[in-house]
């Protein structure tokens, strides 16, 4: 399941090229963070709704578009708000 959870994030975001960010078997997820929506949100969120993420996911959050952008581009997956 979480194969195939990596494939289609990698899909979708990237089509088919691989992610020079990956150097192990974690997602790795962008996340441009805004007020009220800031990485302890987004950490709780996930530990409430997937409690195992942990051990699966690397989630990043910044603050700025820049960051976000050089981020994003290596990720497995993004968000914004």
């Amino acid at each position: 399941m979480l194969d195939k959870l990596k494939l289609i994030a990698k899909q979708a975001v990237f089509g088919a090229m691989p992610s020079p960010w990956r150097s192990d078997e974690l997602i790795r997820v962008a996340i441009q963070t805004s007020d009220g929506f800031d990485e302890p949100f987004w950490t709780a969120a996930l530990d409430r709704e997937l409690p195992a993420w942990r051990t699966h996911v690397e989630v990043r959050c910044m603050p700025g578009n820049l960051a976000f952008l050089h981020a994003a581009r290596d990720a497995d997956a993004c968000s914004t708000m």
